[in-house]
């Protein structure tokens, strides 16, 4: 760790320290402010959301880019401050409204102590749906990928156990404790939205996207329901609606994944601006996926 990393790392603890005293909604709209003046001033964050928009949406107006970049930084400096104060989020139960099947079909498996695969994608406030699974009284473990920052990592980590244990990182040693932890019945959460050069290459928003099949594998793996489960802030920025779909069917991973991808390309197209766009999700580099790529547009 260098002293570096303790400086970028150093934000964090002072927004959070300023912050507290503040209420909610408040705390919000400073997260808000601080993510747009960063999304509008660094050119090359600037530059990945707007090379990611025009890659999948290419006849959107420069303008409407830009609205959902301001946009995006409302949803995301909110969510980043309500991670800070992950133990007042947790107690919230205000403005938070639930629908679906899916719901019904995690209390079933809980009680027939059955295991089960929730996915969903760096969407709305994504922690939220945890937040209100731990407020019903079933814990969900989750897969989280460590961050670079050694300090942040560290800091972080506790607050996203706030919302479930156990975390399992991205990692060999990680995934097989997340299988013995299904094969115990338990309820495993997974952001199925990130770049992932090992992947398979699927279609996500029409473009083809490296991503990870493990969800689909681990839900054939252990028989277990795989349910799409994501937050869409309301227009006020402050509630939240969760959406519990129904199980996706069984079939093969690639398909499975498929359908994973597009359950949250419909949620992206309805509010993109609730989406996170910063992820690499369309950088092809693998050989074998550049292959793959050459081939289908032959």
């Amino acid at each position: 760790m260098s002293a570096l990393d303790f400086v970028e790392h150093l934000p964090l603890p002072v927004v959070a320290a300023l912050t507290r005293p503040l209420p909610p909604r408040r705390r919000g709209q400073v997260g808000a402010w601080i993510l747009r003046r960063i999304l509008r001033n660094v050119p090359s964050l600037r530059r990945r959301v707007v090379e990611n928009l025009s890659h999948v949406f290419p006849d959107m107006p420069a303008q409407r880019r830009t609205e959902i970049l301001d946009g995006m930084a409302a949803s995301l400096g909110r969510t980043l401050v309500e991670l800070l104060h992950a133990d007042e989020f947790l107690r919230r139960s205000d403005g938070v409204t639930w629908s679906g099947n899916g719901f019904e079909v995690i209390l079933a498996a809980r009680d027939a102590g059955r295991p089960v695969v929730g996915v969903g994608g760096h969407f709305g406030q994504w922690e939220a749906a945890r937040a209100f699974l731990k407020r019903e009284g079933l814990e969900a473990g989750a897969i989280y990928r460590p961050l670079k920052n050694r300090f942040s990592d560290a800091f972080f980590t506790p607050r996203y156990a706030t919302f479930g244990m156990p975390l399992f990182p991205k990692s060999r040693a990680g995934t097989r404790d997340a299988v013995r932890y299904l094969a115990k019945g338990g309820f495993l959460a997974i952001l199925a939205d990130q770049k992932i050069d090992e992947g398979i290459l699927v279609d996500f928003l029409g473009q083809p996207a490296a991503t990870a099949p493990l969800a689909a594998e681990l839900a054939l793996k252990f028989k277990a329901p795989l349910i799409p489960v994501y937050v869409t802030r309301g227009s006020d920025l402050e509630s939240f609606h969760i959406e519990f779909h129904d199980p996706i069917p069984h079939s093969g991973a690639r398909e499975m994944t498929a359908a994973v991808n597009e359950s949250l390309a419909r949620h992206v197209r309805s509010h993109p601006e609730q989406y996170y766009w910063l992820h690499r999700r369309w950088h092809i580099r693998n050989p074998k996926h550049v292959a793959e790529l050459a081939a289908r547009q032959a």
